[in-house]
Parts: structure tokens; C-alpha cells; sequence
């Protein structure tokens, strides 16, 4: 659910969603995992199953993704927020964004 969060997040950025869907994809699985606080995020079985993308290839576009919600976090736009604060989302707001690392720019 935390993965499909950040999919919704990304169709709010323009920047991002000129990058291929499974790019976006992927991105959207490193960032769970990193929030999950996972000691390796990305591994060589999802650089397999991507085709090739490395964790390099992903992190700059993750840091966009973060960035973006702490952008959001402070703006009026809290749509997303309050859906992914239901149960039926698995309230995945709280488990996850509070972790969300710094971006790295």
C-alpha cells in the first residue's frame, strides 16, 4: 500500500512522471523500502527484475519523490494525506512519511 501511496504522489510532479512507468515503479519500491528502514533498499534481485535499474539510477529520482511530500506536507494540499490516513489504506501516512529520509540533493 506504502508503494502505491507514492505512485499517487508522483502524478502530482510533472518532472517525474516524464520518466518511464517502470522507472516510477521502481522508485516507488525503493522508497518503501527505505522508509521501511530496510539495510539495503535495492538489491541485486530487483536489479534484475527492473532490467538493469541500480539503486544510483533510483536515488535522485526518490529525493525528488521526498522532497515533493515535504513540499505538500506544508502546502493546503492534504488530499492525499487524509486518503492514505483510512483504514481501508492501511493509514500507511503514519507508518511511513514520518521516516521519510532527507533528501540528498
Amino acid at each position: 500500500m506504502t508503494a502505491q501511496m507514492f505512485c499517487d504522489f508522483m502524478l502530482l510532479s510533472k518532472p517525474l512522471l516524464q520518466n518511464a512507468p517502470s522507472r516510477l515503479g521502481a522508485v516507488a519500491i525503493y522508497a518503501t523500502n527505505k522508509t521501511r528502514g530496510r539495510a539495503r533498499p535495492w538489491n541485486s534481485s530487483l536489479t534484475k527484475c527492473t532490467g538493469g535499474l541500480r539503486e544510483a539510477d533510483l536515488k535522485p529520482l526518490a529525493n525528488e519523490l521526498f522532497t515533493l511530500i515535504r513540499r505538500l506536507e506544508q502546502s493546503q494540499l492534504k488530499t492525499l494525506f487524509i486518503k492514505y490516513e483510512q483504514a481501508q489504506y492501511l493509514r500507511v501516512v503514519g507508518q511511513g512519511l514520518a521516516r521519510l529520509p532527507v533528501p540528498v540533493l
